[in-house]
């Protein structure tokens, strides 16, 4: 009860300030020509997020479109894109719940962590089939070169230390640039096997005890 309780805690207080965020952006930005759901805010940073709800939007700062060719932009706009059209805000909402629910449990921290970056990934899945991988991981590190990313006005605190940061970038273009290594059959079959095992055990234990 307290975790979902929570739960609902986070999701409400998420809605209010996407909410008072949104009507700060109508004030603060113009829209991009064409493209009446991505926002342009007057700021030398580079910086792109987005906003989900009703009328979810994404946005990008002066600076970022300054610092990125027109296909580097696209790469980062598909990007925000996919957070929205995938809904990673409620995934994040509820690891952000548990983590503030159990503050002593440092797995719920981890957890947050590696769900952070994770949805980083998936979007990143998404932007690499309309851009390229090269294209993708140019940008991102681009971005991060200039170590003054999203510290444009309106744009989402990055919590995490400078290593942290340096440590999931770099994970997020090895992806890209690195081919995949293949698992090999057996190790495949192996893990097929534990995962059913976990499935079916503990019901058969259960029924049979």
């Amino acid at each position: 009860m307290h975790l979902v309780l929570n739960l609902a805690l986070t999701s409400a207080r998420s809605r209010r300030q996407r909410h008072r965020h949104r009507e700060l952006l109508s004030l603060l930005s113009s829209p991009l020509p064409d493209a009446p759901s991505t926002r342009i805010i007057d700021h030398p940073a580079p910086a792109a997020y987005c906003l989900p709800g009703a009328r979810s939007v994404t946005v990008l700062s002066e600076g970022m479109i300054e610092l990125l060719s027109a296909e580097q932009l696209e790469a980062v706009i598909a990007h925000e894109r996919a957070h929205l059209k995938q809904k990673h805000h409620l995934l994040l909402d509820a690891f952000r719940s548990w983590k503030r629910a159990l503050p002593w449990f440092p797995i719920a921290t981890r957890a947050q962590d590696a769900v952070a970056l994770l949805v980083e990934m998936l979007a990143d899945d998404y932007a690499r089939r309309i851009v390229g991988d090269s294209v993708l991981a140019e940008a991102i590190e681009l971005v991060d070169g200039t170590s003054t990313s999203g510290a444009a006005l309106g744009a989402p605190k990055d919590r995490r230390t400078p290593e942290q940061r340096r440590t999931d970038i770099s994970a997020r273009v090895e992806r890209l640039t690195s081919p995949p290594r293949s698992v090999p059959p057996a190790a495949r079959l192996v893990v097929a096997i534990v995962a059913a095992a976990l499935v079916i055990v503990p019901p058969v234990l259960v029924l049979t005890s």
